[in-house]
């Protein structure tokens, strides 16, 4: 699923800086020009081409420097899907989390993350899993791998989209040969 043709799609974007063959801040902004209200978070360590003040003004909600701790990704998130881009902030309530990563350690450092914040987690290793776990039990939102045996990000994404169209979605991925203007077709 390409952000151009789903635009909808997506809840988040996060996005670092520095990739190849286009920035975090180009990505921004064609995905801005898209739709105008996705929320990104962009990640950057030091950089004299962009600050926090600079990303404000394109429309990004958030600038996180390198390294990131993984508390300070997950309050950034909150802050972003919590406001109204306004900087309202939204009704608080318990919002129930999917993790699907086929990956041990980064699945259980996210929760853990989660589950400091208040947010109650089911998790599951494999995107054939998660989809069933999301049928079982209808979550607030999904948290998903891209790269995963089985069934890919990809995959759930579009799957979840269909049969639970209120489900947030934000999708994490470690690489791959997908480069961030894959996306925007």
């Amino acid at each position: 699923m390409a952000f151009r043709a789903a635009p909808d799609s997506f809840d988040l974007v996060v996005t670092d800086q520095s990739m190849p063959q286009m920035t975090g801040v180009d990505l921004a902004r064609k995905l801005l020009e898209i739709r105008p209200d996705i929320p990104v978070i962009l990640c950057s360590g030091f950089s004299e081409t962009v600050d926090s003040d600079k990303a404000r003004s394109m429309g990004i909600r958030e600038m996180l420097m390198k390294p990131i701790l993984a508390s300070n990704l997950a309050q950034a998130i909150r802050r972003v899907l919590d406001s109204s881009g306004e900087g309202d902030p939204v009704e608080q309530e318990s919002k129930r989390i999917l993790i699907i990563e086929d990956d041990g350690q980064i699945r259980e450092m996210v929760r853990q993350v989660m589950e400091i914040e208040g947010y109650p987690v089911i998790e599951a290793s494999d995107g054939r899993q998660g989809i069933r776990l999301c049928r079982e039990n209808p979550v607030d939102l999904l948290i998903t791998d891209i790269f995963m045996p089985e069934k890919d990000g990809l995959q759930v994404i579009r799957e979840i989209h269909r049969d639970c169209p209120n489900t947030k979605i934000i999708a994490i991925s470690g690489g791959g040969d997908t480069v961030a203007g894959d996306f925007l077709r």
